[in-house]
């Protein structure tokens, strides 16, 4: 017991100093294999990836939810509630279809962004959908 009591003041004289280098030794490890997976091609292959199935995930959402929404509303206007429910089912959408191997390299490079990242491409494909229309 006394042994545990002497190094207690140790231990308690480190925990500032852990706390410091736990997150950046996190920090340099994401960052090694984010260019891990960026020198060889994966993310990159990732980020195409999600840029061709973007489109297809609206058209898929706009197909079931929005549709049937649009029809339940009587001007056919949607709320900014039911856009940003639509954007969600369309983020489940591409993470569905998103190969694993992709997936986990789009989880490394960019963690709790992800699905940020993946609404840009899918809101660039609503701008390049509605473009054509």
């Amino acid at each position: 017991m006394a042994s545990i009591m002497a190094l207690s003041p140790f231990l308690l004289a480190l925990l500032p100093v852990a706390a410091k280098v736990i997150p950046a030794a996190a920090a340099v490890l994401v960052a090694w294999l984010t260019h891990r997976h960026v020198s060889d091609g994966r993310l990159q292959k990732a980020l195409d990836w999600l840029d061709r199935t973007a489109p297809v995930a609206v058209r898929s959402v706009a197909q079931t939810y929005l549709d049937d929404l649009a029809e339940a509303a009587k001007d056919g206007v949607l709320t900014d509630e039911e856009k940003a429910r639509a954007l969600e089912k369309a983020v489940d959408a591409v993470l569905a279809m998103t190969p694993p191997s992709f997936a986990a390299v789009l989880r490394v490079a960019y963690g709790e962004r992800l699905g940020s990242v993946i609404k840009g491409f899918l809101e660039a494909a609503v701008h390049s959908i509605k473009k054509k229309i």
